[in-house]
């Protein structure tokens, strides 16, 4: 225990003498032989001058908003050296969508960045939408149990009463 204490106060006393002498610098480049640092979160995307130029023209003009988000956050990856945390700061977005999104980019181009699946789910009721409005028009139902037992009439389809038609 007390050969333990004794190399602890050495090196206590060697590093405030190397602190002293030699300063803070010494010590972090000290540590930072001793310590490796964490690998940034980079790709770095290697575009032509034409690509770059869609890009910036596309993260205005686009017609849906998310997708001029993308492609924000790949125009800056691929004009900078920013790693995607920083990337994600400056457009908006989760160092992992930035991450994602640059892969998409080299994997299928501006036509995948373009894709937009979201809220594309239909009910099952919205083929039968047509005749469940001109059934409810002509004879509206009078409770929210008349309406789901009439529509289960006409399609098949069994919903819950409060669940939304």
């Amino acid at each position: 225990m007390i050969k333990v204490h004794n190399i602890a106060i050495r090196l206590f006393t060697t590093v405030c003498y190397l602190l002293l002498s030699e300063g803070i610098g010494f010590i972090k480049r000290s540590i930072s032989l001793w310590v490796q640092p964490k690998p940034i979160d980079m790709l770095h995307i290697n575009l032509g001058q034409a690509e770059i130029q869609r890009l910036n023209y596309e993260r205005y003009h686009y017609p849906c908003p998310i997708v001029q988000k993308r492609t924000h956050a790949v125009y800056i990856k691929a004009t900078t050296k920013f790693s995607d945390s920083k990337t994600g700061e400056i457009a908006g977005l989760h160092r992992h969508s930035v991450s994602r999104w640059a892969q998409c980019y080299q994997t299928g181009g501006f036509e995948l960045l373009c894709q937009y699946n979201y809220g594309t789910n239909k009910s099952e009721l919205e083929n039968y939408s047509g005749s469940i409005l001109n059934s409810f028009t002509q004879r509206p139902p009078m409770n929210a149990r008349e309406a789901k037992s009439r529509i289960e009439e006409m399609t098949g389809i069994s919903r819950s009463p409060s669940q939304d038609l």
